[in-house]
């Protein structure tokens, strides 16, 4: 009986969701924004603009901070993952769903404008079934 460590299974999930780790950078670190929400089993993470950067929340916590430049790569991967418009500054909700580990998830996200220069995301797990 061969047994998997908690590591050996987030590999997997990795390698799952992301598949090649010769994506672009973009689409492997919103990946792993989905991977951390699963894992943390939470619900719901923020991304928003903040002083000169960029805070990604999960319960009401800062997660990470990133460059303030990057809000705009992780809207446009949500939004061409959910064939929304990506021309649109307007508010946006999205839906996704994937399979990680046998079970299927479903992701509603809301794209809505913060100020004149920025967005805020919500990323919601909706939904997660076992097969």
């Amino acid at each position: 009986m061969n047994i998997l460590t908690e590591e050996d299974l987030e590999n997997e999930l990795k390698q799952e969701i992301i598949g090649e780790y010769t994506e672009a950078p973009t689409i492997r670190f919103v990946n792993a924004l989905l991977i951390k929400l699963i894992f943390e089993n939470e619900k719901t993470m923020e991304i928003e603009p903040a002083n000169k950067s960029l805070n990604i929340n999960i319960s009401d916590k800062i997660l990470m901070k990133q460059p303030l430049e990057t809000l705009k790569n992780i809207s446009l991967r949500l939004k061409t993952i959910s064939n929304l418009d990506l021309n649109i500054d307007e508010e946006q909700i999205g839906l996704f769903k994937t399979k990680i580990m046998n079970k299927k998830y479903t992701f509603l996200f809301k794209i809505s404008p913060f100020n004149i220069k920025h967005e805020k995301i919500v990323i919601k797990i909706v939904n997660f079934d076992s097969i």
